[in-house]
C-alpha cells in the first residue's frame, strides 16, 4: 500500500527555522524535488546517462520522527536551529514537527534549566559572545525498546571555559531524578574553533552511557 502524498505538514516555526527548508511545498512536490536532485546530480556524469531514476518513495511517518538531533543553546532557555538566511541567530522550536517527542520532552525540560543557570551564573549557563556561560549546543539521542523511548543527552560546553565537574554531575543527577525521560547525561568539550557541534573529549556525567535501540527487527546500541 502505498502512503498518502497529497498533503502538507505545517509548522509554526516554519518561517524563520532553517531546519525544514521544503515544508511550505505539498508533500508530492517534496518528493519530486528530491527526485530531481538525484537526477540533475548524476547528469554530470555521461557513463550514467542510461540509468533511471524511481520516483522517490513516502516516508511514514512523516512527523515525530527524528531520533537524533543537535541543537544549539542560546541565551533565554533558546533551543534550536539557526534561523534562514544566515547571521547565527538561533530560532527556538519548542513546537518542532519532526523531534521525536521524548527529545522534545526534554527540550522542554532543559529550557527553564538553562534560564535559571544564565541568570545564577550555573554551570549550564549558555555560552554569550561577551564571554560568559559556556553551554553551546546539546546532542540528544533517543532509543526506543518496545513501547519505551528514553533519552542519552550530551551538553556541549566550550574549553576554556572554567568548569565545575563536581557541580555538572550534581545538576546531572538532579536531571535525571526529575525527567523520567532520560536515560544519561554527558558532556563534551569545544575547543571553539571547529565548526563541529561535538567537542573532541567527552565526560560521563550520570545515568547510562549506552542503550539498546529497536528498529524494526534489527537492534543496535546508541
Amino acid at each position: 500500500m502505498t502512503a498518502p502524498t497529497d498533503f502538507r505538514v505545517t509548522c509554526v516555526h516554519a518561517e524563520r527555522c532553517g531546519g525544514c527548508p521544503l515544508i511550505a511545498l505539498d508533500y508530492s512536490a517534496q518528493l519530486e524535488r528530491k527526485r530531481g536532485r538525484v537526477v540533475e546530480a548524476l547528469s554530470r556524469y555521461p557513463s550514467l546517462e542510461l540509468i533511471y531514476t524511481d520516483p522517490v518513495l513516502a516516508a511514514s511517518p512523516v512527523t515525530d520522527y527524528r531520533t537524533r538531533a543537535k541543537l544549539i543553546v542560546s541565551g533565554g532557555g533558546q533551543i534550536g536551529l539557526f534561523a534562514r538566511g544566515g547571521g547565527h541567530q538561533v530560532v527556538d522550536i519548542p513546537s518542532c514537527r519532526v523531534l521525536a517527542p521524548a527529545i522534545l520532552k526534554v527540550t522542554q525540560t532543559l529550557r527553564p534549566l538553562f534560564q535559571r543557570h544564565e541568570l545564577e551564573g550555573g554551570p549550564l549557563a549558555p555560552f554569550s559572545e561577551q564571554g560568559t556561560g559556556g553551554v553551546r549546543a546539546v546532542d540528544l539521542r533517543e532509543a526506543r525498546r518496545g513501547n519505551e523511548s528514553r533519552v542519552l543527552l550530551t551538553f556541549v560546553i566550550r574549553r576554556v571555559h572554567d568548569v565545575d565537574l563536581a557541580s555538572l554531575r550534581n545538576v546531572a543527577l538532579e536531571l535525571l531524578a526529575s525527567e523520567p525521560a532520560l536515560a544519561g547525561i554527558a558532556a563534551s568539550f569545544h575547543d571553539g574553533v571547529s565548526p563541529q557541534i561535538l567537542g573532541v573529549d567527552t565526560v560521563h556525567l550520570a545515568g547510562e552511557t549506552a542503550l539498546f535501540d529497536e528498529l524494526g527487527k534489527s537492534v543496535h546500541l546508541a
